[in-house]
Parts: structure tokens; C-alpha cells; sequence
């Protein structure tokens, strides 16, 4: 809260947004508060300076550790070496923005997750273990369908021998029978 543009920018990664969108980073800094402020990812206060939302901090961040009450919600994808929770080959925290770090993280899960080369018609194709649609939509899911509010865990991707795991804070909003 109440800080000037310049550190907005230290803070809010515009680059990563306007490549999101497809469009060209703006040369004017007052244009990228504008369509700041439209997108409602910060406010302008009556005193000149601005406040970053929790919707701003949550998708375009640099470092959501940059945010005190945000920082538990970071995405974390942990890597197992058998099917339980004893042996971990790697863990690896995702700080950024979620829509800034959206494609880094499924392309990192998808090296991790197995998958064979086969030959079809001639042609050589990876065959992925689980279909990258699922991985997408799975991952999409955890972030934003999450209790802000609520502490504990991160959005979590756990990644064992025999499955994957998507989890967050928080329950459903149907019950699970409903779904």
C-alpha cells in the first residue's frame, strides 16, 4: 500500500503481462498504470502513490514473497522417488505470479512425469504418461480455486512412481459426491 509507480514496477512483473496478452510493453509508464488500474491488478490513492490488489500480487508478480500475507502461496511441485513421501528427489518452489509462471511450471512437470518416444506413421512422437490437457487444467485448478485467506500449505503438485497429486488450501464449494 501507498507506494510510488516506480516501485510498482520493481514489484509487478509488466513484461510477463504484456507478453501474456500478446501485445507490445508500452513505452510509457503512466500507460502500464493505466492498464493497471483497469485490470484492477492496482489502485491509484487520492495521495498520488498506488496499492498493488491481492489480484495483481497473485498473477503478475515478480516474487510473491515480496508480499507478506501472499507468500504461503506460492506453488510448490515436489518430485518423489517411490510412491510415499519418504524420499524426495527434488523439490522446487514457483514464486512468480501465477500467470507469469503458468507455463514454466507445466512444462517443469512435464519433464518430470514419464514418457516414452514411439514411432507412429513414420513419425517419432513423444507419448506423454499423463495427457498435458490434465496437467493444464489440473494445475489451473489448485491456483485458483484456493481459500486466500486460509494459511498451511501452498498450491502443491506432488509427483510419486505411480501418480500426481494436485492439492491447496482450502474445500470445494460442491460437495465431492456433486462432483
Amino acid at each position: 500500500e501507498n507506494i510510488p509507480l516506480k516501485d510498482v514496477f520493481l514489484l509487478l512483473d509488466s513484461a510477463g503481462y504484456y507478453e501474456k496478452m500478446g501485445f507490445a510493453l508500452p513505452a510509457s509508464e503512466n500507460k502500464i498504470a493505466d492498464d493497471f488500474i483497469n485490470e484492477k491488478f492496482i489502485r491509484k490513492d487520492d495521495a498520488g502513490s498506488y496499492d498493488i490488489t491481492n489480484m495483481g500480487a497473485l498473477l503478475i508478480s515478480k516474487d510473491l514473497n515480496s508480499f507478506e500475507k501472499l507468500s504461503h502461496k506460492a506453488v510448490r511441485v515436489i518430485w518423489y522417488k517411490d510412491n510415499n513421501r519418504l524420499d524426495t528427489i527434488r523439490e522446487k518452489v514457483f514464486s512468480k505470479g501465477y500467470a507469469v509462471a503458468y507455463n514454466e511450471i507445466v512444462e517443469y512437470i512435464l519433464t518430470i512425469i514419464p514418457q516414452e518416444e514411439v514411432i507412429e506413421e513414420s513419425i517419432r512422437k513423444v507419448r506423454l504418461g499423463y495427457p498435458e490437457i490434465a496437467i493444464r487444467e489440473l494445475l489451473a485448478n489448485i491456483m485458483i480455486h484456493q481459500a486466500i485467506d486460509q494459511k498451511g500449505t501452498n498450491p502443491m503438485i506432488e509427483l510419486f512412481k505411480d501418480r500426481i497429486e494436485f492439492s491447496n488450501a482450502g474445500s470445494p464449494l460442491v460437495s465431492i459426491e456433486r462432483i
